[in-house]
């Protein structure tokens, strides 16, 4: 059951700010660990989970289990290696595509995992409680690997962080996806934070890069983005087109300190703006996105370590799990 207290504290920040309101939050069943999610349209929305590789669609107006189901572990699984999950931690929706990206990082243990390191697209189809999501392209896995053959990005020696576990500091964890208007991509990095500021990659021809057979090309990237956002580093970002500017949740490069939401308008002499000092408690914002009208946003919270019959979230037993989603007007 949500706590009504944790969610009011945790959505303090936010509503101090002039006009902003906030609906009741909702509880959606079937998983705890929200990583990313798009809105599909003004009633629906999918969401990854980064403990495995199911996309669900949810409705957005009320709390309740998945309308559709979508498993993808065949179409990730990586020849040779053991079926394990992808780590999704970012989407970004342009049209009818959605991109995924997963953390590109190690593991716990700071193993490579190949699995971990992916760039994919689904296409939305249907409309109603009957979309679908197909498989678009073919699922990218050399992008650590081109990130660390071009020049520009060198000096943050992301090939390096890679091989230190994420939970540790310096590893690298990939969190934010996010498209700009121009069709680009943007990766936003929870970790490495770069001398106090989060890193932002701009991927130029997601498509290309997806492509199957001779029309794949190499990608080609824009020039890498610092971001001073008090030390933290990119938990989601997206595009709100009403406020012709991205809104980004910041967190802590591990797993305590507070959450923060910023709005940056990329300008090469404007920084961000904090909208809202904490939202780090009782919610765990790990997803968010924006809605139809462009002055909404839903936020998604990671709630796996949420206790639920006595034990953390993702321990529980399927029929228990659950996350929260909260929508947010400016």
């Amino acid at each position: 059951m949500v706590n009504p207290k944790k969610v009011a504290f945790a959505l303090a920040g936010l509503l101090a700010l002039p006009g902003a309101s906030a609906k009741a939050p909702l509880e959606h069943h079937g998983m705890c660990d929200a990583s990313a999610g798009v809105a599909v349209d003004d009633q629906h929305f999918v969401v990854a989970n980064d403990e495995d590789n199911i996309l669900r669609i949810y409705r957005s107006d009320r709390s309740g289990a998945p309308v559709q189901t979508f498993d993808l572990s065949d179409q990730l699984r990586i020849p040779g290696e053991k079926q394990r999950e992808a780590d999704i931690e970012g989407a970004a929706l342009v049209g009818k595509r959605i991109y995924w990206i997963a953390s590109h990082g190690a593991n716990k243990k700071a193993r490579a995992r190949p699995e971990r390191r992916q760039l994919f697209a689904t296409d939305i189809g249907g409309k109603g409680d009957d979309l679908t999501l197909t498989l678009a392209g073919k699922p990218y896995t050399g992008l650590l690997d081109a990130i660390a053959g071009y020049a520009p990005f060198q000096k943050y020696r992301l090939h390096e962080a890679a091989q230190i576990s994420p939970e540790d500091e310096g590893g690298l964890n990939i969190e934010g996806l996010a498209a700009t208007p121009e069709g680009h991509l943007l990766i936003g990095l929870r970790s490495p934070v770069v001398n106090g500021k989060a890193l932002v990659l701009t991927l130029k021809n997601p498509d290309e890069v997806l492509a199957i057979g001779a029309a794949a090309k190499a990608p080609v990237f824009g020039p890498p983005i610092e971001l001073p956002l008090d030390g933290l580093g990119i938990r989601s970002i997206d595009y709100a087109a009403k406020l012709k500017a991205f809104l980004i949740v910041a967190g802590p490069q591990d797993s305590e300190g507070v959450f923060k939401l910023y709005k940056w308008a990329p300008s090469a002499t404007e920084a961000p703006t904090a909208l809202a000092t904490s939202i780090g408690k009782g919610l765990r914002p790990e997803g968010l996105f924006s809605l139809g009208d462009g002055k909404s946003f839903q936020l998604l919270s990671d709630d796996g370590d949420e206790k639920t019959g006595g034990v953390p979230c993702k321990e529980a037993p399927p029929a228990q799990r659950k996350f929260r989603s909260v929508t947010v007007t400016l």
